[in-house]
């Protein structure tokens, strides 16, 4: 099954399209949206450029589409105004797979340049709307050309099924028999396989938005997941083992082939904290400034009884929700034929396992912020200021400079080569400035997160910090007081310490 061409959420707006069955999706966004607002207005304290980049991925249709893009809007209309300053041009780019029904996005949109006018006056923006078909694993658009990008309930969907789990000619033994997902009777060997697919194309998503955002710019998701590192706990994929179950109940009656339920293996993986932190980290181009978990009721909590959708019971609700999203890739495997029968067994089995448990779905939201690699000529420029106070001051008090062992830090996409090409002139103009009398000066690099522990306890005499955490500045320099009563000594008389250490 090629995903990006089978993947869409249902089209049109019948009873069974995305468009009046999505108020899971709905509440999703709603629960992000103070973690969403925090980041766009830290954003917006850094810097508002004249034009605005902001990208929704995996947008889908329906109400949800442009909702949250008028969320980000009204942040920016907000902030510009308290700043008395006209609102930048807004370039909104909406991304989903090609399949997606984005004829029903483009109805809306005279409507919603529409309400901008009414709300906003004719001074606001402008602001251009165009679609973007394509895969977010990959790159969709320009170079540092986005200031925020959002995406809400898509990257749980993988790329493709993971490898080894999909049926072929020379298949003998299926390893996923008699179920479409991950359960608690899966073997390690699938899922490792949905693991490492996830890991793929998480850090495949990551390196594509490290390379299109700009400096400053954030990015905002939410996605299913769980909050423990098992993957077979209900929260996480009991959704699936029920929709397997219906299939396996039609599978008895002659009405489905097993060989098509054993061949069918979701292309779907809802990844705990750890695997979100561990791939952000492993990327390294972003800092995350919050991941926050929510727990969603299988129908969204709907209370709109007066509605179509909210007059049905609990798992009617939950099977059309699940229908709107998963039918184009069920259909496409099983035929049109059985979808209404699956899904009328599907229902009435969550109904009964509703009736007995608590069971909510997990959903993660995290808040990015992308930093821009460091290196170049600042990179050395503060260091050899300070090596030039401490020079100055030892000189002051006639004794000999400390060794001095510098450390650079950075994360682990930082252009280190370029700083290392420089140092031989920097040792050199050392040598020349202070004389063969001086040093010595080591200088290493320490690659990592300066959200956690880098170095030894105790082991650091001058920390320095520029530009790095939410561009302020924060420096520690070498006081007067501090070279008369505890500078290191050279000569090691009185015990006490021969070198000097800085972190930059």
């Amino acid at each position: 099954m090629e995903v990006m061409q089978v993947l869409h959420m249902n089209k049109g707006d019948d009873e069974n399209s995305y468009a009046k069955n999505s108020k899971v999706q709905s509440k999703i966004i709603s629960l992000g949206k103070r973690i969403n607002g925090e980041a766009i207005m830290q954003m917006l304290c850094t810097n508002i450029p004249d034009i605005m980049g902001i990208a929704d991925l995996g947008c889908s249709s329906g109400p949800n589409s442009l909702s949250l893009i008028s969320e980000i809007i009204d942040m920016i209309y907000a902030k510009c105004r308290d700043l008395g300053r006209p609102t930048p041009e807004l370039k909104v780019f909406l991304n989903d797979l090609p399949c997606n029904d984005f004829n029903s996005i483009f109805g809306s949109l005279p409507a919603f340049y529409d309400d901008l006018r009414k709300e906003k006056g004719s001074e606001f923006g402008p602001c251009f709307v165009s679609a973007t078909p394509g895969s977010f694993y990959g790159r969709l658009f320009p170079s540092r050309s986005l200031h925020c990008v959002h995406s809400s309930s898509s990257l749980h969907w993988l790329s493709q099924v993971p490898p080894g789990l999909e049926s072929s000619a020379r298949t003998t033994t299926t390893m996923n028999k008699g179920k479409i997902y991950i359960s608690k009777s899966s073997s390690h060997g699938v899922l490792e396989a949905y693991s490492l697919q996830f890991q793929t194309d998480f850090s495949s998503f990551l390196k594509s938005r490290s390379k299109e955002i700009a400096a400053g710019g954030c990015m905002l998701l939410s996605l299913m997941g769980r909050r423990s590192t098992n993957p077979t706990t209900d929260d996480s994929c009991y959704h699936w083992e029920l929709l397997a179950q219906a299939l396996m109940s039609m599978v008895t009656e002659g009405l489905v082939e097993e060989e098509k339920v054993d061949s069918f293996n979701a292309p779907y993986y809802g990844p705990c904290v750890e695997e979100i932190k561990t791939e952000i980290e492993k990327e390294g181009s972003f800092i995350l400034s919050r991941l926050e978990t929510f727990e969603i009721e299988w129908d969204g909590g709907v209370d709109d009884a007066g509605t179509t959708f909210g007059a049905q019971s609990r798992g009617q609700r939950v099977a059309k929700t699940i229908r709107a999203v998963v039918e184009s890739m069920l259909e496409f495997h099983f035929g049109k034929d059985i979808m209404d029968e699956l899904f009328k067994r599907y229902g009435e089995m969550v109904e009964d396992y509703l009736s007995k448990t608590g069971t909510k779905y997990t959903n993660l939201v995290v808040s990015l912020t992308w930093v821009a690699p460091r290196s170049g000529p600042n990179s050395l420029s503060l260091i050899s200021e300070i090596i030039d106070m401490i020079y100055a001051k030892c000189r002051d008090l006639g004794r000999p400079t400390p060794e001095l062992k510098v450390f650079l830090n950075d994360l682990p996409c930082n252009d280190f080569n370029s700083i290392f090409g420089s140092l031989p002139a920097f040792y050199d103009e050392l040598r020349k400035e202070k004389g063969s009398e001086f040093g010595p000066c080591f200088v290493s690099a320490t690659p990592g997160s300066f959200y956690g522990r880098l170095f030894p306890s105790r082991s650091m005499h001058c920390v320095h910090s520029s530009s790095s955490s939410t561009g302020s500045c924060i420096s520690i320099f070498i006081y007067e007081e501090h070279f008369k009563v505890s500078t290191p000594n050279r000569g090691g008389d009185g015990g006490e310490e021969n070198n000097f250490i800085i972190l930059f």
